[in-house]
């Protein structure tokens, strides 16, 4: 049966542009989009699948009749699909840590006594020791207590590790800095 309001498969013979390509595929999916309303056959549409998966292989098999700068496109958007794949296995590391890190954040937040044990964050900041790495052993402060009596150079290595800098315009206030960011809240 053929399609109400569709003129017939682009598709016949070799597929020689993305051009080519690209008026299969519109063509697939008007039919899909349609095939409710307009009682299009299942074969139809099988059909015009296969002619889209057929140019789609043409193009990655390297078809007669593709350019140089054709088969170039298709490399740059290759490349491109690879380099987001790469941007957002960093994003999820990234989310992973931070969902750790809030988790921590909230346990050490819960500690009440000086000398409850905190738990050390993971890097959230890229560069240098990377996301996701622990502090080396020593750096954080075990307890809220050896938080407060840090010394200007151990939050300085805080802020080396951390990629982040404690601010402040006196010790105090840099242990405040250090503080918010080892803790969701202060009681």
């Amino acid at each position: 049966m053929p399609a109400v309001g569709h003129g017939p498969a682009p598709g016949a013979g070799p597929v020689t542009s993305y051009a080519d390509v690209g008026k299969r595929s519109a063509y697939l999916h008007d039919l899909h989009a349609s095939k409710g309303f307009l009682n299009i056959d299942n074969s139809v549409l099988g059909d015009a699948a296969c002619v889209v998966v057929q140019a789609a292989a043409a193009l990655e098999g390297g078809a007669q009749g593709f350019t140089a700068a054709d088969r170039a496109l298709l490399q740059n958007v290759q490349t491109g699909l690879q380099n987001v794949q790469a941007e957002m296995s960093g994003v999820k590391l990234l989310l992973k840590v931070k969902g750790d890190n809030a988790e921590k954040r909230f346990a050490n937040s819960m500690s009440v006594c000086g000398d409850h044990k905190l738990q050390p964050l993971l890097r959230e900041e890229e560069g240098g020791q990377g996301v996701g790495s622990a502090p080396p052993a020593g750096i954080f402060p075990p307890t809220l207590d050896d938080a407060g009596a840090l010394s200007n150079q151990q939050l300085n290595d805080l802020a080396d590790f951390y990629g982040r800098p404690f601010p402040g315009n006196s010790l105090a206030e840099r242990r405040g800095s250090l503080y918010g960011f080892i803790l969701l809240f202060r009681r």
